[in-house]
């Protein structure tokens, strides 16, 4: 979203002072990603159950959608791990929320698509959620 401030400014031939300080605090919190952990183990061994998530979501300012594997196990526990996530920005022309909300389920059904397919010896199951009325409605008028 940084990006597209920047984009938007840069049309009037210079940044703002806020926007030079919000970089100078991205920059100076650089250091910090190195901090993030990311498990590797996909999925971790002898589930009893295992199932793709899809979730997707958007707002004013972008769209987008995660897939989780989660795993359940003989003990009753379980766990998830993020297998993939998109997500784009909102374009500078005026959407409207229920048009992104339908740009983030196709998001959404493209990465389920595809990590099922990838996971189908894993995945038992796959579910994939969005905001159902918001899409259902705009689909309908269309």
């Amino acid at each position: 979203m940084f990006s597209k401030q920047c984009w938007i400014d840069l049309k009037y031939w210079g940044f703002p002072n806020d926007l030079i300080s919000k970089w100078n605090k991205w920059c100076s919190e650089l250091h910090q990603l190195s901090n993030i952990v990311v498990p590797g183990c996909l999925p971790p061994p002898n589930p009893s159950r295992t199932s793709l998530h899809v979730f997707s979501d958007a707002s004013k300012q972008a769209y987008g959608a995660v897939a989780y594997l989660v795993c359940q196990y003989p003990d009753n526990s379980s766990s998830s791990r993020i297998v993939a996530s998109k997500s784009r920005i909102s374009p500078t022309k005026t959407v409207t929320i229920p048009r992104l909300e339908l740009m983030g389920a196709v998001i959404a059904t493209c990465l389920a698509k595809k990590h099922h397919q990838n996971l189908r010896s894993r995945a038992n199951h796959l579910l994939v959620r969005f905001n159902k009325r918001i899409v259902l409605d705009k689909k309908r008028k269309s």
